[in-house]
Parts: structure tokens; sequence; C-alpha cells
């Protein structure tokens, strides 16, 4: 692609307020990208702000308690419930990521380690690796005023190989971008545990947002290059796209199926919470160790894509220091980090793969490395784990496909 000149956009919310909070003001954040002769960097696109932790009384929470405490990997995301995201000219939905702030707490961690949360992560999400350290940036000096945030959407629209085209002509014909803020007790949590005084500051606090813009930069076609546009009317745009699916497991020999009706489906994951944690005084966004056993994965009934099952792995001649009380699960953490990227392109992380002491959160695969995906639109998914669950866990699967928008001057849609 050649591009005559790169700029710096700003767009402010079409729903204008002075913050944004589920309890104090609009949950909903609304955003129009115009459409125009013009590409969009994704990757580089921030969402910008500033967010307080506050009670029903819009104070600050240092002012009442001092134990609430938003999730430490997800940072800034965890406040965000879902993102939707429409062509602005068809209104047709390019992607809806349900339940994204528990994709970023898999994310995170499975593509970051300590080094990045202390620098590029922390600076823009207020992501830590450590929950003291995202405390005391978060409360003890949010407590006193806002704290300004720049967080990439980890959308697969926005983290594709290409810009994407904005024109309505050949391109997408602009874009709706809409973010649902959470519930504050999914997105906040007692870091204590324990309500002092008698009085639960997750039930009790809120949070809101403020000064809201989205970034990004905006390539603007060469000459040569828009007359070769302009004379193709009609096209194909491939993109990323991340859907999500809920479900419940109650025993510790479980299988998980779905009729995903999806094609092109390159890799998913799955993470885990025990029920009662969510919307409680609990971390509502943590990755909880299910005592995973083993795994195997399935398409129709088959084992797909791999025609094995994934063992943790007892025997210390294997792992250093992979005991029968601490098994050596590295086969497992690998094709979880996996499921996000090739292998060869797996760097930073936290899920510690040669070191046994640290459990797996999740559990992921990838389908296909090399073509477009795997077919998964008239067959079921399914996966059988054994595991130490022994309350019932709810199971937030996600799945990473590639979609096509067919368009031309009068019509656009998703296959």
């Amino acid at each position: 692609m050649e591009f005559s000149s790169k700029d710096y956009a700003r767009f402010t919310p079409v729903n204008s307020s002075n913050t944004y909070s589920p309890t104090q003001g609009q949950s909903i954040i609304r955003f129009q990208i115009p459409d125009g002769n013009k590409y969009l960097d994704g990757s580089l696109l921030r969402l910008n702000g500033k967010i307080q932790i506050t009670q029903a009384t819009n104070n600050p929470a240092t002012n009442i308690t001092q134990s609430v405490m938003m999730d430490a990997l997800s940072g800034v995301h965890s406040f965000i419930q879902q993102i939707t995201i429409n062509s602005f000219k068809s209104q047709v939905v390019l992607e809806r990521n349900n339940n994204y702030n528990r994709m970023v707490s898999s994310l995170m961690m499975s593509n970051n380690d300590e080094s990045d949360f202390k620098t590029k992560v922390g600076n823009q999400s207020l992501n830590t690796a450590s929950v003291l350290n995202t405390y005391n940036g978060l409360v003890n000096q949010g407590g006193a005023g806002n704290v300004s945030f720049s967080i990439p959407l980890l959308c697969g629209i926005f983290n594709g190989s290409q810009p994407l085209p904005l024109s309505s002509n050949w391109g997408v014909g602009g874009l709706s971008i809409e973010f649902l803020l959470c519930n504050p007790l999914d997105g906040l949590y007692d870091l204590n545990n324990q309500g002092g005084g008698g009085i639960n500051p997750s039930q009790t606090a809120s949070f809101e947002i403020s000064d809201v813009s989205i970034t990004a930069p905006i390539y603007t076609p060469s000459p040569q290059m828009s007359q070769q546009l302009a004379s193709k009317p009609s096209g194909v745009i491939e993109f990323m796209n991340w859907s999500n699916l809920y479900n419940v497991i109650q025993s510790d020999n479980a299988v998980v199926s779905y009729n995903l009706g999806l094609n092109n489906v390159v890799s998913s994951f799955n993470n885990y919470i025990k029920t009662a944690n969510l919307s409680s005084v609990n971390n509502g966004m943590a990755n909880e160790d299910i005592g995973l056993k083993s795994i195997v994965y399935g398409k129709g009934g088959v084992r797909f894509p791999n025609e094995y099952k994934s063992n943790v792995v007892n025997d210390q001649r294997t792992n250093q220091g992979a005991t029968a009380q601490n098994p050596s699960q590295s086969e497992i953490k690998r094709e979880l980090l996996t499921s996000f990227r090739p292998y060869a392109r797996c760097g930073h992380n936290i899920l510690g793969l040669g070191k046994d002491t640290i459990p797996t959160y999740a559990n992921g695969v990838r389908y296909d490395s090399i073509s477009s995906g795997v077919d998964f639109s008239n067959t079921p998914y399914s996966y059988e784990i054994q595991s130490d669950i022994q309350e019932t866990t709810a199971v937030f699967s996600y799945f990473l496909s590639k979609k096509s928008l067919m368009y031309n001057q009068q019509v656009a849609q998703v296959v």
C-alpha cells in the first residue's frame, strides 16, 4: 500500500457527557468514525480518559474505604463489559466482543511479563503484576483525583496485519464503536475480602470515566492508489473477530460443547471462575486455577486438532521441579499460548512455561497456523477436561475467527 500522508485523529463520544459510570451517569460510550477515502490503523488506536473510584455519594473511594480494588492484570480493561463495532454506513455488526474484560485478563498474562507490566502495559492500562502496585496507583493516587489511561483495544478487527479502509465506496463505510461499562460488582472487589466496619466496599463503590476520546493514525492513500481503489467499487475485506460463549461446569470430569456457527476458526481458549465469585466481594476478573489434569479437544465428536489427550506430568524426569503435588503443566501452557499467536511468535508471558509452581489459569488450542482456519459452521466444537472442580464453575470461551466483509455501493455483508 502506498500512502501520501499520515495524520493523527481524535474522536469524542457522540453521546457527550462529563462522566460515564454504570451508577452515576451513562453506562454506554458511543463513538463514530466517519467514512472517508482513508485508512485507519487499528493496532495503534487508543481509548483515552481518566478514571476514578467513587462511592454512591460520588465521593472518592479513599474518603470512605481503602480496600476497593480492580483486577491488577486487566487494569482499566476490566471496566469494559462489551465492545460493539459496526459499519457506520450500513450498521452491519463487524464484531461484538462480549465479556471483553475477562478475555483481556487471559490475554494480558499470556502476552506480557513482569517487565512489560512495569513499563508499556502499566503506563497504558494501569496494569501491574502486583495487586499492591495497582492499588497504590488507582486508589491512593486516584482518590485525590482522576488517573489517566490510554488503552489499546484488543479486538480482532483492530489487530490485523493491514489498516482498515474507511471509504464508503471501497471500505467499511466508517465505524460506530460502542462501549458498555460493567457492573461495579464485576469490575471492583474487596482487596481484603471483607467490609471494614461492616460495610462491603465493593458493594457500595463504583467508578466513573471522564475526558474520554479515541485517537488513531489515519492514512491517506497516494493519488495512484486512490485511482485504483475508485475503479473497484466492490470487493472483500478480511479481518479477525473474537466471539464469546458462556457455560458452567459442575463436576471434575466434564464435557463442554457448543454449536458455534463459525467458519474459519483459527483458535480458541477458555478461562474459569467459581460462579459464587461473580458479582461478589471477590475479584470477578480473576482466572481461577481449577487444578486442570487433562484435556482433549473435539470437532464433531472426533479428537481435533490433536489426536491425543494433553496431560499434566508428574514424572520429575520430564520437567525439573514437577512432582505429584506440583505437576508439570508445560504442555497445556504451550497450547494456551498458541491460541493467541503461532508458537514461533510467542514471547513474553507470566505463565512460567518452565516454572511449575505457577498454575495454568486457562486452556486453549490453535486450529490452523497456515491457512484460513477451520469450519465449525455445521460441526459442534467440544472439549473434555478432568480437573479438581468441586463447586459450580463458570466457563468463558473465546473463539478467534477470520471474517470477510463483502461490499459494493449498495450493500455490505459479513460472512
